[in-house]
């Protein structure tokens, strides 16, 4: 009579080999694509305080983050003190990124530095082994003043139209004064798609039974204001959505107004001083509609030169 041998493998140890090779796998994941699971919050964080301590002149008004740190972006950005007035772009690797101001400080993966435009000159602030911040200034001498660039100058409220209280825009969040009870009830400078095409504006979205008014006080109305108003690409999918009604006051006497159905693309406005006007106004814009459903309003203007002539539109 012979021994009987048990040949079956014991289902303890098949499960000891599959679990040892799932954390082997796993790790060696880990080590081959730490982009995919690294948000680098600390590095940006300690990039950033540095840059507001240590580096000479004032903290830039717009922050250009690479393609490549798009989680930056799609999570809450890190709060940083000194740092919350400062908005923040992603822009693609492949192409340097249109720019209207002097400055800016840009946030790259170190060793993959975007190319700054035409005419800025590049220079590293600090680098770590992750992540690396540069600012970029404008040596070309070329300079164009757009009203986005002194949003962070004015004051915004939603005033009803009929009783109610006004909703002061009294708070800012990283680049944006928030004022409204909905998330897109700010003003700030914004890059939104027209005809295809992301180009910055400033946001402002109207809201139902209030007019949206916008002041920049103290204004240097001392030549042309050409300027251009739209609604995003996405927000005229329903070409029966109400139409915006925007106007611009000098001193609160109204001096343009524009009806912009729901429709694609920019549209132009101008403004000249007159022979009365002083040479600082008080320059509003208001931005109304019946429904405020998808309404992604956006507008800017240019400041002409001196002696562009001073007729009314």
């Amino acid at each position: 009579m012979s021994d009987n041998t048990d040949n079956s493998v014991d289902f303890v140890d098949v499960l000891a080999v599959v679990l040892y090779l799932g954390l082997g796998l796993t790790s060696l994941s880990l080590a081959l694509w730490p982009m995919d699971v690294t948000r680098y919050d600390n590095d940006v964080v300690g990039l950033v305080a540095h840059g507001i301590t240590e580096n000479d002149g004032p903290v830039p008004e717009l922050l250009v983050v690479s393609a490549a740190l798009e989680d930056l972006i799609v999570e809450p950005f890190p709060e940083i003190e000194g740092f919350d007035t400062t908005r923040v772009r992603l822009v693609p690797g492949d192409a340097p990124p249109k720019l209207q101001r002097d400055r800016y400080w840009v946030l790259a993966l170190t060793g993959q530095a975007l190319e700054p435009p035409e005419g800025f000159e590049a220079r590293v602030i600090r680098e770590l082994d992750t992540v690396t911040l540069t600012e970029w200034q404008n040596i070309s001498g070329r300079r164009t003043t757009l009203l986005s660039e002194r949003v962070r100058s004015v004051a915004a409220a939603y005033v009803p139209e009929v009783g109610g209280e006004t909703i002061a825009c009294d708070r800012w969040i990283f680049g944006r004064l928030v004022c409204g009870p909905h998330p897109w009830n700010w003003v700030g400078q914004r890059d939104i798609t027209v005809n295809g095409k992301m180009e910055p504006c400033i946001w402002a979205h109207p809201l139902n039974g209030h007019r949206l008014e916008i002041h920049f006080r103290d204004f240097p109305l001392e030549g042309a204001l050409q300027g251009r108003y739209a609604l995003d690409d996405a927000a005229v999918q329903n070409n029966t959505a109400s139409p915006v009604t925007f106007r611009v006051l000098v001193d609160g006497e109204e001096r343009v107004k524009r009806v912009l159905p729901s429709r694609k693309g920019w549209n132009v406005f101008a403004l000249r001083p007159t022979a009365d006007d002083p040479p600082r106004v008080d320059l509003t814009f208001v931005v109304t509609a019946q429904s405020d459903g998808q309404r992604h309003f956006c507008f800017d203007a240019t400041l002409g030169a001196n002696g562009a002539g001073a007729t009314r539109e």
